[in-house]
């Protein structure tokens, strides 16, 4: 099962990859192609090595918050940045990815350092070592980034409204 999930993962970040290539000029954030590089290689090596499985799981979760991120911009590209429903979005936008990339993902890497020494001890490839593990603590730092640009946003925002309901 985790094989097949796996695979499926792959093609998502590969062709999600592909797309932000392609649309750069668009949203032209680096540092979601560096997400996505990451991403994709943790799930070829795990394809390959069969390592990280449960890791591999609570990484995906991270992926909750993606609908929100893709909504946003749908709302934002057709003008609606000033409705309730670019509001409640990013509510949820906010509570997923903080939840997900931030507290899960604080937990999977706390859980992946304890069982370091087992891994350093395995017979493993030199990726999965230190390779995959670096990978995982670099995606870690850009979602904390991300999410402090996220909070920043709703707070601004919710002001923004606050601010539009006192001049009605």
């Amino acid at each position: 099962l985790t094989f097949y999930y796996c695979s499926v993962m792959t093609g998502y970040f590969a062709s999600d990859l592909i797309l932000e290539l392609i649309y750069y000029n668009c949203f032209p954030e680096f540092g979601m192609i560096i997400h996505h590089v990451i991403f994709l290689f943790c799930c070829a090596h795990n394809l390959k090595n069969k390592v990280f499985t449960f890791q591999y799981i609570w990484l995906s979760l991270c992926e909750c918050s993606t609908p929100f991120v893709n909504l946003r911009w749908v709302l934002h590209v057709l003008g609606l940045k000033d409705t309730k429903a670019y509001l409640v979005n990013g509510f949820f936008l906010t509570m997923t990815f903080f939840f997900f990339r931030v507290i899960v993902y604080s937990f999977g890497l706390y859980h992946l350092y304890t069982l370091y020494p087992l891994l350093l001890a395995s017979d493993k490839p030199f990726a999965s070592k230190y390779i995959v593990p670096s990978f995982l603590v670099v995606g870690y730092f850009l979602n904390l980034l991300w999410a402090t640009k996220i909070v920043k946003g709703l707070i601004s925002l919710m002001k923004g409204g606050k601010k539009a309901k006192k001049e009605e």
